[in-house]
């Protein structure tokens, strides 16, 4: 059937395309007609009816074309959106990168300012040794002139009240 469709579509654009209807058919192959492999039916292309029939099957070979080209189209419908799907992928893994690297920089940065603040509260307290020295050596001294500036201010007080208590008789 295929093969009388291929001639008939030879015949209507007017080429010359012998015809060969294939293995355990007695026909010579300059014969016009094409016996057909279902029901043994001659089918000739000159014939009104043939040309109707040969305009419904060209209709279904254009349709089964098409859905060649439909099927070929989705295929590449589907490829072109697996590219998109990747591209987003790649763009989200990248994203992701950056975003790790950026948070690691800040984490960087942050430990770094903790560990001068550290370095820094431990001068500050530890510091030069002589410094520390000088600076609790004034503390000292200001402590010690304090407490004598208090003694002599109340030590005339505690030597009456002394005496007080030491003349006084009690019964």
């Amino acid at each position: 059937m295929m093969r009388w469709m291929m001639e008939c579509m030879a015949a209507s654009a007017g080429m010359d395309v012998p015809v060969y209807p294939g293995p355990g058919h007695d026909q010579d192959p300059a014969d016009p007609g094409v016996i057909d492999d279902l029901n043994g039916v001659s089918l000739g292309c000159d014939d009104e009816l043939n040309q109707t029939s040969s305009l419904i099957l060209l209709g279904l070979v254009d349709m089964d074309a098409r859905g060649q080209n439909g099927i070929q189209l989705l295929l590449t419908a589907e490829q072109e959106a697996q590219q998109i799907v990747n591209a987003a992928r790649n763009a989200k893994l990248a994203r992701l990168k950056q975003a790790k690297e950026e948070a690691e920089k800040e984490v960087a940065e942050f430990r770094a300012q903790m560990e001068a603040d550290f370095q820094r509260t431990l001068a500050e307290t530890s510091g030069d040794s002589g410094a520390n020295v000088k600076r609790l050596e004034k503390e000292t001294e200001e402590k010690i002139q304090h407490l004598k500036t208090e003694a002599d201010r109340i030590s005339h007080d505690v030597v009456d009240m002394l005496l007080k208590v030491v003349t006084t008789v009690r019964y």
